[in-house]
C-alpha cells in the first residue's frame, strides 16, 4: 500500500483555484510579491521571510507547466528551495525576476564592441603595448539589469501571459514569435529606471591593456574575447574587435618584412664616400657609403626590418639617390669645367670606352645620304 505524499497546498498559498490558468497565477504570486515589498518590512520581519519563501516555492510549482501536472498528479517533487537567511530585499528581487523573466529567460550573449586604434609605422613593425579606453553596455546598477526600480512593478503582459512570445499560424504551419506588445520581454513597464531609461543597461569606460603583435598591417583587426559589451540574463560577454589603422611614415615604407628607404646623396659624397645618417624603425643609424657609389645602389641594414611573432625580423634596404648640384654660380661652374678638363680618361672609364666606340663605328649617316628614296 502506498503511503499518500504529503505536501502543502501551494494553490491555498497563492489563493487561486486549482483550475487557475497561468495568467491568474502570475497575477496572484504579483500580488503577493507587491505585499512582501522591502519597503514594507524595512526591519526585516522574521515571519514575512518564512511566508515569502512559501510563495516563492508555491510559484516554483506552479508556474512551471510540468511541475504543475505532477503536483496536480500527486507525484513526488523538489520544490525549489530559498537558503534560509537570505535577506528579504534579496528574496523580493529573485522573486520578481521569476515573476517577470528578467533573469529566467534565454541567456544573450553580449554586443561585440569595434574599437579604432591609430598606429605609428613603428609600433606596426615592432609590437606594442596599448591602454584603451573601452565604451561597454554593462548592467544598469541601479535596478540590477531589470530596467524598473522594484518599488513600481510592471504589469504582467496580458496578451502572452507573461511568456514573451505568442504563437501565430501562417497557413498550414505555426510560428512562435516575440509578443509585440511587450517585445517579448513578457512585462509592460509602468515606470522606467531613471538612471538606465528602462534599457537594463548604461554604458561605462573601462581601461583595457592590449598587447600588438609586431608585424601588423594596415586595416588589420585583432579579437579580444570577453572584452565586449556584457551579456543579457547571465549570458556571456562579447567580443572586441579593434581595428588598426597604420599612419604612413613620412621616409620610410614597407614591403613584406622589409623597409624600404631612398636616401639622396650629393654626388661628390658619393665619390669620396663615408658615413651617412639614414632614419630606422629604432631610430637614427649610420650607414657606410664606399667611395664612388652609383646611383640606384641598394645597400642592406641586415635585421633592422619588420619583426615577426617568432622574434626575426626582415632587413631595411637603402636605395642612394645622386643629386647633382644645381643654381651653380658662374664661378663655381668655371671650376668644375676646370676639374673636368683636368680629369684624364681614367677618371671617367666607362665614358672613355663609349666615346672610342663611337669614333671606332662606321659612318651609317653618309651612307644613307647617297641613298635615293
Amino acid at each position: 500500500m502506498n503511503t499518500p505524499i504529503e505536501r502543502p497546498d501551494y494553490y491555498a498559498v497563492l489563493g487561486v483555484p486549482r483550475g487557475a490558468d497561468a495568467l491568474t497565477i502570475r497575477r496572484a504570486y504579483r500580488q503577493l510579491a507587491a505585499s512582501y515589498h522591502p519597503d514594507r518590512h524595512p526591519g526585516g520581519s522574521p515571519l514575512a521571510t518564512v511566508r515569502f519563501q512559501r510563495v516563492v516555492e508555491a510559484f516554483g510549482i506552479l508556474g512551471d507547466p510540468e511541475r504543475r501536472e505532477r503536483y496536480d498528479a500527486g507525484q513526488a517533487i523538489d520544490a525549489p528551495k530559498v537558503e534560509e537567511g537570505t535577506a528579504l530585499a534579496e528574496l523580493f528581487g529573485s522573486v520578481v525576476d521569476q515573476l517577470f523573466g528578467v533573469k529566467a529567460r534565454s541567456l544573450q550573449p553580449g554586443p561585440d564592441v569595434l574599437y579604432r586604434l591609430d598606429l605609428e609605422f613603428a609600433e606596426a613593425a615592432l609590437g606594442t603595448r596599448r591602454e584603451l579606453s573601452l565604451p561597454r553596455p554593462d548592467p544598469c546598477a541601479r535596478c540590477d539589469g531589470r530596467g524598473f526600480p522594484l518599488e513600481h512593478l510592471p504589469e504582467i503582459c496580458p496578451r502572452c501571459a507573461g511568456r514573451g512570445e505568442i504563437q501565430r499560424r501562417r497557413g498550414l504551419r505555426s510560428a512562435v514569435e516575440a509578443c509585440p506588445d511587450c517585445d517579448g520581454r513578457g512585462h509592460l513597464v509602468v515606470v522606467a529606471c531613471e538612471a538606465c531609461e528602462g534599457r537594463g543597461r548604461v554604458e561605462v569606460r573601462r581601461p583595457l591593456r592590449i598587447d600588438v603583435p609586431p608585424g601588423v598591417a594596415d586595416g588589420a583587426e585583432l579579437l579580444i574575447r570577453g572584452a565586449g559589451g556584457a551579456g543579457r540574463h547571465g549570458g556571456p560577454p562579447g567580443d572586441c574587435i579593434v581595428r588598426l589603422t597604420v599612419r604612413p611614415h613620412p621616409l620610410l615604407r614597407r614591403r613584406g618584412m622589409d623597409v624600404l628607404l631612398e636616401r639622396p646623396v650629393r654626388v661628390f659624397d658619393a665619390m669620396a664616400g663615408g658615413w651617412l645618417d639614414v632614419p630606422t624603425l629604432e631610430g637614427p643609424r649610420r650607414l657606410r657609403l664606399a667611395p664612388n657609389t652609383g646611383d640606384g645602389a641598394v645597400l642592406r641594414m641586415s635585421g633592422l626590418g619588420v619583426a615577426a611573432t617568432g622574434g626575426a625580423r626582415g632587413d631595411q634596404l637603402v636605395t642612394i639617390r645622386l643629386e647633382w648640384p644645381t643654381g651653380l654660380s658662374a664661378e663655381q661652374a668655371a671650376a668644375l669645367e676646370a676639374l673636368a678638363r683636368q680629369s684624364g680618361p681614367e677618371t671617367f672609364p666607362r665614358t672613355a670606352r663609349f666615346e672610342a666606340a663611337v669614333q671606332s663605328a662606321p659612318d651609317e649617316g653618309e651612307r644613307q645620304d647617297g641613298r635615293r628614296a
